[in-house]
């Protein structure tokens, strides 16, 4: 007994087909299904392109932001400096300062590391270098080194050499952190994003040209 149907798009005769179609229409409804399913897959690809654009968007605005509020709190620094206040004082208060304005950053290089695969934190002073890394959302803390530089208090000629020691140790404060940056394995390049906390421009402006690249 031959069981006899009919295509379900062509209205052909078909022998003993499961399908219910026959195989040009069968293979014609397989093409457009996959069709159908790349064209979902490319409008979900592109909204996610939208979307980490539209991130990436938020997040420049935000250091925008940060770099301005960072400014008026470097300038409220340069206030505190020059009222007459004791110097203990000054100093606490200034110290304050400069860690805030140092986790605001390493905040903000953290919040990136969600988005890029590669970012570089580096904190730069003439007593200390922090540098943190973040590959694949997994943070490193690479350096963090710090140089003894204080004042003496001592009177006479003792404290005039020290005093001149310490400010040669200053003018020699770019070859230290050159060095210990040029160490081995202490840097992965290369880093999609990279931010820089320095306070003294000549200092900052050689770390840029020799990070980013």
């Amino acid at each position: 007994m031959t069981i006899l149907t009919r295509c379900n798009d062509c209205n052909k005769l078909l022998f003993f087909s499961q399908n219910k179609l026959c195989e040009k229409c069968y293979t014609e409804s397989k093409i457009k299904i996959e069709e159908k399913n790349n064209k979902q897959l490319q409008k979900q690809i592109e909204k996610n392109k939208f979307e980490k654009s539209k991130i990436k968007k938020q997040l420049a605005n935000q250091k925008l932001i940060e770099e301005l509020r960072r400014e008026k709190e470097l300038k409220k620094l340069k206030k505190v400096k020059s009222i007459p206040k004791k110097k203990k004082e000054t100093i606490k208060v200034q110290k304050k300062v400069i860690k805030k304005v140092e986790k605001t950053l390493e905040k903000k290089a953290e919040e990136l590391s969600e988005i890029f695969e590669t970012v570089l934190y580096v904190s730069a002073t003439v007593k200390r270098l922090k540098i943190i890394e973040w590959r694949f959302q997994k943070k490193k803390i690479l350096l963090n080194k710090e140089r003894e530089i204080r004042h003496t208090h001592k009177g006479g000629w003792s404290q005039e050499k020290f005093q001149s020691f310490v400010e040669m140790q200053k003018k020699k404060t770019w070859e230290w952190i050159e060095k210990n940056l040029d160490k081995e394995g202490v840097l992965r390049p290369p880093y999609e994003q990279i931010l820089i906390n320095c306070e003294q421009e000549k200092i900052k402006n050689k770390l840029e040209n020799k990070l980013i690249k």
